[in-house]
């Protein structure tokens, strides 16, 4: 018989997402900024050095789920690694935001080394989470409900970042800013830990990698995910990126930045709980399909508004909304290709499953972050504030046109994927197994 998970443990879960969202964002939307007009590198060390980092940090995702799968612990499979992820994760968080105090000679490799601990630590810490919302419950209600509980965490810790992070750091600099988020960060990590648990789980240790490699190949459903993801991502990170050079360089007004990355989550923060209505009724894939149509048009929209501070505003608000559905409907439906390889193939390779899509996430970031630096530095960017007609063409190009190109391509993509008329079968199917 089905336990209802209580309201400490669905809200403890959300904490963990508010605490990476709001690491992870101030880094997405923040670093590479911060490394070229606070810490003096040039965009061309900068961004190398951050797709580097996220390039070796994809590859190693993989092993950290094979690393998930055979953990056994009195705390679980993936509990551990939030716990014992959560202090590197903070302190070099806050690290890579003092590297304009660092002698200039030294700033790049500081500012690497520091980076890519970061990326690392933190691909264990997230990956550990997002797994657990396969080991919390088999239950589809009570993910729906987890899920909603995660989607406000990510919103509000995504809001924060994005809305203090520039003001805080004009009236208390990056340095002091990071670490403020960066104690709240562990706070919230420590009580998603301390307060969920894993219930569900699978036959999994004595799997070889071969085999394991085989049945997650044989899923088409989820290589069809991963690979939306892959685009989705490269749309999400090129956009996030290129808003305060937007901000700062066609609307003139820095600190619109903060406004143009918050309103989106704020608003979804509050939309998030009508999401599984919609999911019901249309189906995860419909809903995230139109979604991205709609976030396109709205993004298409942005350049036709000019320099108009308030159109630019609601667009965005409104392409951010659609991008923010899509993107946690991707990742229910990454949930549900792991219950679809476990009902074809007896195991249940949540760790493994799931750190992989991460790393093909963090490819498409990759992909993203390399993109950036290059359309920019193509464009005659400098880090000097004066910048050319064609500087300003290519942050046009990095903000509006590359976003729509790969989010049309997601879209595509996802015309192919078929398991949300099956899934409920399998479910049913799936946990009658587990009670037998």
């Amino acid at each position: 018989m089905h336990t209802p998970l209580s309201t400490k443990e669905k809200f403890s879960y959300g904490l963990g997402d508010f605490a990476s969202n709001l690491t992870f964002s101030t880094m997405s939307s923040y670093v590479l900024f911060y490394f070229t007009d606070y810490a003096g590198l040039s965009i061309a060390i900068a961004g190398g050095l951050l797709t580097f980092s996220r390039l070796l940090d994809a590859f190693l995702n993989p092993f950290t789920g094979i690393l998930f799968d055979k953990t056994h612990s009195r705390f679980g499979k993936l509990r551990p690694y939030i716990l014992y992820s959560a202090p590197v994760i903070v302190l070099t968080f806050i690290a890579c935001f003092f590297t304009d105090k660092i002698p200039i000679s030294y700033r790049a490799p500081f500012a690497f080394v520091m980076y890519l601990i970061f990326a690392v630590s933190y691909s264990l810490g997230n990956g550990a989470y997002t797994s657990l919302l396969t080991a919390i419950t088999d239950h589809e209600g009570e993910r729906l409900a987890c899920n909603v509980a995660k989607n406000m965490g990510m919103s509000l810790g995504g809001i924060i970042a994005s809305s203090c992070t520039l003001l805080f750091a004009k009236w208390i600099g990056f340095s002091a800013t990071a670490t403020l988020f960066g104690i709240i960060a562990f706070l919230a990590l420590f009580l998603c830990f301390k307060n969920t648990r894993e219930r569900v789980t699978g036959e999994t240790s004595s799997l070889p990698l071969g085999s394991a490699l085989k049945i997650m190949w044989n899923c088409k459903p989820f290589v069809l995910i991963c690979t939306l993801q892959f685009f989705q991502f490269i749309a999400s990170i090129t956009r996030s990126q290129n808003t305060v050079y937007y901000a700062k360089y066609i609307l003139h007004n820095e600190t619109l930045a903060a406004a143009l990355l918050t309103a989106p989550t704020f608003v979804f923060f509050f939309v998030s709980p009508f999401l599984p209505k919609l999911v019901q009724r249309f189906g995860k894939r419909n809903v995230a399909s139109a979604s991205l149509v709609f976030s396109s048009l709205c993004v298409l929209a942005i350049w036709i508004s000019g320099k108009s501070a308030v159109l630019v505003f609601i667009f965005n608000l409104l392409a951010g909304i659609g991008a923010v559905m899509a993107s946690c409907i991707y990742f229910v439906q990454c949930i549900d290709t792991i219950d679809h390889a476990e009902w074809m193939s007896g195991y249940r390779l949540q760790g493994f499953m799931t750190s992989v899509m991460m790393g093909v996430a963090k490819l498409g970031m990759v992909f993203g972050t390399f993109l950036t630096p290059l359309i920019l530095n193509l464009g005659g960017y400098t880090e000097s504030g004066q910048q050319s007609a064609s500087a300003l063409l290519s942050i046009r190009v990095a903000f509006i046109v590359i976003p729509i190109v790969f989010m049309m391509i997601t879209v595509f993509v996802g015309m192919f994927y078929k398991l949300d008329k099956q899934y409920p079968k399998i479910l049913d199917e799936l946990i009658e197994r587990r009670t037998k």
